[in-house]
């Protein structure tokens, strides 16, 4: 069992614009492309600037803007990546060996580059969230929006016993988190029960599911919540809101046929709730 995280020292290419897929670099210490809108990193083990030129030297429209070294702490927000608890859950990097109580479902991850390692107070409410709603009426087809390291997605199949094929359809729509998701559904031996997809949450909303869980940021949710197809789930899971935009979201939600069944305000920034169609 590796005890130290694979990932050490990093080196990352800021770009002005987002190279194509078959012009990234072809080497062993390339590590991964993370696209957001317009602009993108590349990340390598080692200095890499003739790799990135090279990259470069064939597209019109993408530059470099900035490079930084750093480690892979820093990268995660200078966090020590360790064990947490959520619910009945138990998440712990895969390179640390665990050996949780008797009951609680072990969760192990490999975070990737992915920022943020799935260990966010809006990660803990939406673990919370599909505990509680799991005690209620268990879900049998559960959509995962923003899947992230795919973390909800894992942790929704584990509670779900029944070994159903393809119960839960996880997406992202950043290509780097997708393939994130995939290698931690594969760490957990999940494949065959989730199905990792790239594409945008309005985009997936129409998948037909009884559950939809949503931990994305605010302009997200709101795009969300403007579908009429999102409110034909039986329930729905929303987190990554602040306080002041989770009021918000609760006076939205007054206007249409759901029920907020329990409404996660114990931390002092972010906000989680569960709700379902009535």
């Amino acid at each position: 069992m590796r005890s130290e995280p694979p990932y050490k020292d990093l080196y990352i290419y800021q770009l002005d614009g987002v190279p194509s897929e078959n012009l990234l670099p072809k080497n062993p210490f390339f590590l991964g492309c993370w696209k957001e809108d317009d602009f993108s990193f590349l990340f390598f083990s080692i200095p890499s600037v003739e790799a990135v030129d090279r990259c470069l030297s064939g597209l019109d429209g993408v530059s470099l803007v900035e490079s930084y070294q750093m480690s892979y702490e820093e990268w995660q927000g200078g966090q020590v990546l360790v064990p947490m608890e959520a619910g009945p859950f138990l998440l712990h990097p895969y390179w640390i060996d665990v050996k949780p109580k008797r009951g609680v479902i072990r969760v192990p991850l490999d975070p990737g580059l992915v920022f943020g390692a799935g260990f966010h107070p809006t990660t803990r409410g939406s673990l919370e969230a599909l505990s509680v709603l799991w005690n209620l009426d268990p879900s049998e087809t559960v959509l995962d929006l923003g899947t992230g390291t795919g973390v909800l997605a894992i942790a929704a199949a584990k509670l779900d016993t029944s070994g159903r094929p393809n119960s839960v359809v996880a997406v992202d729509i950043n290509p780097l988190c997708v393939e994130t998701a995939r290698r931690n559904v594969e760490i957990n031996q999940l494949q065959g029960r989730i199905h990792v997809v790239e594409g945008s949450a309005e985009e997936y909303v129409a998948e037909p599911a009884d559950l939809v869980v949503a931990n994305l940021h605010y302009g997200a949710l709101q795009a969300l919540m403007d579908c009429p197809l999102f409110y034909e789930k039986k329930w729905a899971i929303l987190s990554g809101m602040l306080r002041s935009q989770g009021d918000d979201i609760l006076r939205r939600l007054g206007s249409q046929a759901v029920e907020v069944v329990r409404y996660w305000d114990d931390d002092p920034v972010w906000r989680t709730l569960l709700m379902r169609r009535i």
